[in-house]
């Protein structure tokens, strides 16, 4: 039996982090309490620094294609449109926010434990003796202390 981790909030970052976690490490709970929410949205803005994640967790070539990257140079103009300076733009890849919802629960192994469920106290989950407040915002609670 591994470590036990509860995941609280089945969005972006809940999914990623339960894709994530090797399930011969860790036994893997997540909690959402509206499924469905998250199915509907914009479009966001994939950094180079995402999508290199995504791909770590195998997500990313369900996502290829899509929009293709944003062009890597822009430019300047004054305001009678004559060019002052080419530069680097946004290396960004637009990604319709349900399209990567679905993604990310298909890389959900079958031994994370799913259940539809409201948590208003993070502490008051079983076996929770730590938690962090910043981190429950990004959809994670942890169940044990870290190891310094």
């Amino acid at each position: 039996m591994g470590r036990e981790v509860t995941i609280v909030g089945g969005g972006i970052a809940g999914l990623a982090l339960a894709a994530t976690l090797d399930p011969r490490r860790f036994d893997v709970s997540l909690l959402e309490g509206q499924p469905g929410r998250h199915a509907s949205g914009s479009a966001l803005g994939m950094w180079p620094a995402a999508r290199k994640a995504l791909r770590r967790i195998g997500v990313a070539e369900m996502l290829d294609d899509a929009a293709p990257p944003t062009p890597a140079v822009g430019s300047l103009y004054d305001s009678a449109g004559r060019e002052l300076v080419a530069a680097p733009g946004p290396d960004l890849q637009l990604v319709e926010r349900g399209r990567l919802m679905a993604a990310l629960r298909a890389a959900v192994p079958d031994s994370v434990a799913l259940e539809t469920r409201e948590v208003v106290d993070a502490a008051a989950l079983p076996g929770t003796s730590w938690s962090a407040p910043t981190a429950c915002a990004v959809g994670c609670a942890v169940s044990s202390p870290p190891t310094p």
